[in-house]
């Protein structure tokens, strides 16, 4: 279909190049100006062609680099959707188990123990590549994500010093630690 359609168009163009070469020269006779340069014309026309085929061209080529880079920001967020969710949750659960704990009725650890277990867990951040890949997106995704990503590591570095300096004590929570 697409060769069809394609001859079609070739048709279509020496059928207007004809009829443009027919109005050039009733033109030209009619002016007085005398027999035209065919030569000269067809050379103008030919660069005339050239620049707008380069054009389209090009745009076509920067629309199709666009997409295949939107697409791949797609496809790098849909893989760490799933991490950053995690992520969103440990987080989440964290904060609720060492600022609504009951000690009283066992049903959850100390705040010690908490924060131990929360530096348990493992988080693989975003590559500077998935970064990269994401900066195409809106609302400044790439950066967000980035961001987000040092806060933690900042928390659980806060955290893991808490832990260190409070070993044995039952001193509380300092303000950065128990604000996660």
């Amino acid at each position: 279909m697409k060769f069809i359609e394609r001859l079609c168009w070739v048709f279509f163009t020496c059928c207007a190049i004809t009829e443009a070469r027919w109005g050039i020269l009733g033109a030209v006779r009619w002016l007085g100006w005398g027999e035209p340069d065919w030569g000269t014309w067809v050379g103008a026309i030919g660069t005339v062609c050239t620049l707008a085929g380069t054009i389209w061209i090009s745009s076509g080529q920067s629309r199709r680099a666009e997409r295949i880079e939107n697409t791949n920001a797609h496809l790098v967020a849909a893989a760490i959707a799933p991490k950053i969710q995690l992520l969103r949750d440990e987080l989440m659960s964290f904060q609720a188990r060492i600022t609504f704990h009951n000690l009283e009725n066992g049903k959850h650890a100390t705040p010690e123990a908490e924060t131990r277990a929360f530096l348990q867990f493992k988080y693989t951040p975003a590559t500077t590549d998935e970064l990269l890949a994401l900066a195409v997106l809106p609302n400044n995704l790439a950066e967000k994500i980035a961001y987000a990503q040092s806060r933690f590591e900042t928390i659980r570095s806060q955290i893991s010093s808490y832990v260190t300096h409070v070993q044995e004590k039952r001193t509380p929570l300092s303000d950065n630690v128990a604000q996660v």
